[in-house]
């Protein structure tokens, strides 16, 4: 953790933590209208940046400190209030601002919803954008509760651009989507498939192309490890298995950005929060330095 803790992730300096100074860029998208289940996602993006301020600098496999890069904290806009289309073009726009200064974009929600956004905005850089979706859901309904723009249909929103999604952890879906996801490309890995001895991360890189969006679903991990979360899943991934496929797709394609969403901050514990620090901080580490985060061997 940084010895002065300033109000941003992992309570940077000003020298590390400007757009001016900094390689990366966390976007906080507190959506949260169409939960379908336990409320608090819209707190999720302060309890992450709060959480992040407690996570050791210093990366121990490594040996690196991995905010030498820089990351500009943005400023939280508030969505309360907007339609969802319109909460979505509001982060679009904070994305490609982010682009627009080079700036590798990592989007912090709120619900799962928020994904659409930059999925959006990088596709328009990169035409052949693949998603590789960690999460418990499918998230290929239609409508849900009467919605197109709900959380649980933000997959098929993403299908509906022509973009190819490979979703990892999968747990829990609809019949209908069961029906949607030969017919589409979508490509499923049940969490059952994870658990496998053999199973191996290339045959996920194998379906993913050379742009790879990454959006983290928390509750794709198991309660155990990420209580904070509005719909958990029993069953669920674990630390050291999904950082291993990470580091596999990291080093064999090109991550263009990313985003953490579903976390619900708990009263009583913060451990979901610092979970999801975390992991977006080891993900920074092996875009930035990846011969060092993701060569082969490497523990976690």
């Amino acid at each position: 953790m940084s010895e002065s803790k300033f109000d941003n992730f992992l309570g940077l300096p000003p020298e590390l933590s400007g757009p001016e100074n900094s390689k990366a860029a966390v976007i906080m998208a507190g959506l949260e209208s169409t939960t379908s289940f336990q409320t608090g996602t819209s707190r999720g993006p302060a309890a992450f940046i709060k959480a992040s301020q407690q996570v050791e600098l210093y990366d121990i496999p490594s040996g690196l400190d991995f905010s030498e890069v820089g990351v500009w904290t943005l400023p939280e806009k508030k969505l309360s209030g907007l339609s969802n289309p319109d909460a979505l073009k509001a982060i679009e726009e904070q994305v490609r601002s982010v682009r627009s200064k080079n700036l590798w974009p990592i989007t912090i929600g709120g619900e799962h919803t928020i994904s659409y956004a930059p999925i959006k905005a990088l596709h328009s850089e990169h035409p052949n954008l693949s998603v590789l979706q960690i999460d418990a859901h499918a998230d290929l309904r239609e409508t849900y509760d009467g919605s197109p723009w709900s959380h649980a249909c933000v997959m098929k929103r993403v299908l509906d651009l022509g973009i190819p999604i490979t979703g990892v952890g999968i747990r829990n879906y609809s019949k209908d989507e069961a029906q949607l996801i030969p017919k589409s490309r979508y490509t499923v890995f049940h969490d059952f498939d994870l658990a496998d001895q053999n199973f191996d991360s290339k045959k996920v890189c194998s379906k993913l192309s050379t742009h790879v969006y990454v959006t983290v679903d928390i509750d794709g991990f198991t309660p155990e490890e990420c209580p904070g979360t509005g719909t958990p899943e029993p069953g669920g991934l674990r630390w050291r298995e999904v950082l291993k496929l990470l580091a596999h797709v990291f080093a064999h394609h090109e991550v263009v950005g990313m985003d953490i969403n579903e976390i619900m901050p708990l009263p009583s514990s913060a451990r979901t929060e610092f979970f999801a620090a975390k992991l977006a901080y080891k993900m920074l580490g092996m875009k930035f330095f990846p011969s060092d985060c993701c060569r082969p061997g490497v523990k976690f």
